[in-house]
């Protein structure tokens, strides 16, 4: 079920194969279904706490948990896993505790992940990003979200597969820069024109910082103006790389 849901939201998100779940799971702010199971079981068993001791639905359910060898290990660990005892008060505190455990558990995976090194710099929250509600077009909405997860084609993405090493990653601009997030966005000189018309009077605000704070600055999502520009400085630029690479194929 889980592979379902990653499989529907690279879908949504437009995201290459590969992309680890929970960096889909932290840009939608779902929780994974792992978690809504471990809700399920154990709003089932805090339902049945709360009825009659000699209530049919109540007798059933120990009943049940009695015989089987397999759901009460199972519902003890549970239990223990996310620490829930008989005073937790309401369904909402059972259902935050182990979607906020789930997030946790994520953002560690996150932090350990070699894919998008840049994301877990600006995305922290596991919450739906807000992109993707204001950014109604959907090519603008993909192309933010390129960005974001650094599968915008350049030296180091294919540079993972092809194993060029790092340090020799470099842009076909020619500048023997490496073709990272921050060449592309900031100081690629192919990318001139779209950067000027579409984020020179962001960048000129951003000035006296350094090229890892500006990146997170434009890509956190914390302004709407600032995404929208983002996302069409993007296909722009993509497509401006798709027009050199094969001439300069021809060239070498």
């Amino acid at each position: 079920m889980e592979t379902i849901q990653n499989q529907f939201l690279r879908h949504i998100l437009a995201l290459p194969r590969g992309t680890p779940g929970a960096l889909k799971r932290a840009e939608t702010g779902l929780p994974s279904l792992r978690a809504r199971v471990h809700l399920a079981v154990l709003k089932s068993w805090k339902r049945n706490r709360t009825v009659n001791s000699s209530s049919f639905s109540h007798l059933s359910f120990n009943s049940m948990l009695s015989k089987d060898a397999v759901r009460l290990p199972y519902l003890n660990s549970l239990l223990s896993r996310y620490s829930i005892s008989d005073d937790l008060s309401s369904s909402a505190e059972l259902r935050d505790r182990i979607y906020k455990c789930d997030a946790l558990l994520d953002r560690s995976s996150i932090i350990k992940s070699q894919s998008a090194q840049w994301y877990k710099i600006y995305k922290s929250a596991h919450l739906r990003s807000p992109y993707l509600v204001n950014i109604a077009n959907q090519n603008l909405r993909a192309a933010f979200t390129c960005l974001r997860f650094e599968t915008m084609p350049t030296a180091i993405l294919a540079g993972r597969f092809s194993k060029t090493p790092k340090n020799l990653r470099f842009c076909i601009c020619g500048n023997l820069a490496l073709e990272d997030l921050p060449h592309c966005v900031l100081h690629c000189p192919n990318y001139v024109q779209p950067r000027n018309k579409f984020l020179s009077g962001i960048l000129s605000g951003l000035s006296s910082l350094p090229d890892n704070e500006k990146i997170a600055f434009l890509l956190a999502d914390s302004d709407v103006h600032i995404s929208h520009r983002i996302s069409l400085y993007a296909p722009t630029a993509k497509k401006i790389r798709a027009n050199i690479v094969p001439l300069r194929a021809r060239s070498i």
